[in-house]
């Protein structure tokens, strides 16, 4: 049995997702991550990050069993160069035993922005492009 990490984002769950919680089988569509996406500094390993959007330059599929859920809430603040961005500064990571749909609530300044989601799967991934 193989395992993966795969962040997927807020806004692909809200837009397209298909809500799903622990013990469903998923069938994603899913992208690498390179090693530079660690949003915010974060030390957890992000294996894939879902695509629901069908973009990207290698896309492959992935299918198996939801073992884990967490959220990812994150702060941020105002960039001191540039007053109409915001940048990450800190973040939350929680378990989470509900059904995922995308509009998970804020915990004070911290915004929901994504599920890291624990997936057990058998067969290779399936290349797309």
């Amino acid at each position: 049995m193989n395992k993966a990490t795969i962040w997927v984002a807020d806004w692909e769950m809200q837009c397209c997702g298909k809500p799903f919680k622990v013990g469903d089988c998923v069938k994603w569509e899913i992208t690498k991550c390179e090693d530079d996406f660690l949003p915010f500094g974060s030390t957890c390993k992000i294996d894939y990050r879902y695509e629901g959007h069908d973009q990207g330059e290698h896309l492959y599929e992935i299918s198996g069993i939801v073992t884990k859920i967490q959220l990812v809430h994150t702060l941020y603040e105002q960039d001191s160069e540039d007053e109409q961005m915001y940048r990450p500064v800190s973040y939350k990571i929680s378990n989470f035993n509900g059904e995922a749909d995308g509009w998970e609530k804020d915990i004070d300044k911290f915004l929901f922005r994504a599920y890291l989601v624990q997936l057990d799967y058998e067969n290779d991934l399936i290349t797309i492009r």
